[in-house]
């Protein structure tokens, strides 16, 4: 009994790691393979911490939305329901504050998908940061020279589109 017991942990413990991570989508599977979104809305607002976020604050609206139409490409379509996004916060560190560890860039905002039949909005809380601090002072000196804040900004843009697709279907 003992021998099979030892036989059966490795099989089990392989099984719990090959386990999905919990679902934390508010929708249903259904719900979520149904989601088409006719529009894509994005709202900045006068909310940016840092005056190096105002500087982005003009261009913010359509490279996000044009970066989400991207990631939601295969959930485009005429019929579908509108798909907001609200940007609540963005700041852009600079390269030397970034790379000596004195900040990071980040931006902040709220995903809003209104499923067909429903009366009330879904809200997905999103976030996305870039730049880490270097591991010695050489680094730091190289990173400061080599990276740039339109790096960071497009790196935000991304991550945040890719992260808002991941919450609104997973």
């Amino acid at each position: 009994m003992r021998y099979a017991l030892v036989l059966l942990l490795p099989l089990l413990a392989a099984c719990a790691a090959n386990t999905p991570p919990p679902r934390t989508n508010p929708l249903s599977v259904q719900e979520v393979a149904a989601l088409r979104f006719s529009d894509i809305e994005v709202e900045t607002g006068d909310t940016f911490a840092a005056r190096s976020g105002a500087e982005y604050q003009g261009r913010l609206e359509n490279d996000l939305e044009s970066k989400l139409r991207s990631v939601f490409a295969d959930r485009i379509d005429p019929a579908g329901r509108p798909l907001t996004v609200s940007v609540d916060r963005l700041e852009i560190a600079d390269s030397g504050s970034t790379a000596f560890g004195f900040g990071q860039s980040s931006i902040n905002g709220t995903v809003k998908v209104l499923p067909a039949g429903a009366t009330e909005p879904v809200l997905y809380s999103v976030r996305a940061s870039t730049g880490q601090r270097s591991g010695n002072l050489l680094g730091a000196v190289i990173s400061s020279a080599v990276e740039s804040k339109d790096g960071y900004y497009n790196d935000l843009i991304s991550g945040f589109a890719t992260r808002a697709r991941a919450k609104v279907i997973n």
